[in-house]
């Protein structure tokens, strides 16, 4: 299969769930590369391997934590990809890759991008 998951029926059901992820978010991915999150700069999506994401930290963004910031930055420290849908949200997940710039996704389903990241060896 060639994804980055374990063989096995428990795999497949695992990344049965993941693909459903990815074809109704379209904003994230998790593949054998490492996150990639669409839409993330000027020019297009950002490719972060596993093993670069020292810690993923899941959070209530709130009415003054991100929640409307649809793209960019308000403080220069956390960096949010274009998400139209992000004022519908209530959870963001910080990344740390060990620089100033933290990256802030808001999948549709933040639990099961956790979860995967979790899989690849990355802590909370």
């Amino acid at each position: 299969m060639g994804l980055g998951c374990e063989g096995g029926a428990a795999a497949e059901d695992r990344w049965s769930g993941y693909r459903r992820l990815v074809e109704y978010d379209g904003r994230i991915r998790c593949d054998e590369r490492g996150l990639v999150i669409r839409w993330y700069g000027l020019f297009g999506s950002k490719t972060v391997p596993y093993d670069r994401i020292r810690s993923a930290t899941a959070g209530d963004m709130g009415t003054l934590g991100g929640r409307y910031r649809i793209w960019g930055s308000s403080d220069l420290r956390h960096w949010y990809n274009l998400d139209r849908t992000r004022p519908r949200k209530k959870t963001a997940i910080v990344l740390d890759l060990g620089g100033w710039l933290r990256p802030v996704i808001t999948p549709d389903e933040p639990d099961k991008v956790i979860e995967i990241l979790k899989r690849h060896g990355v802590g909370g």
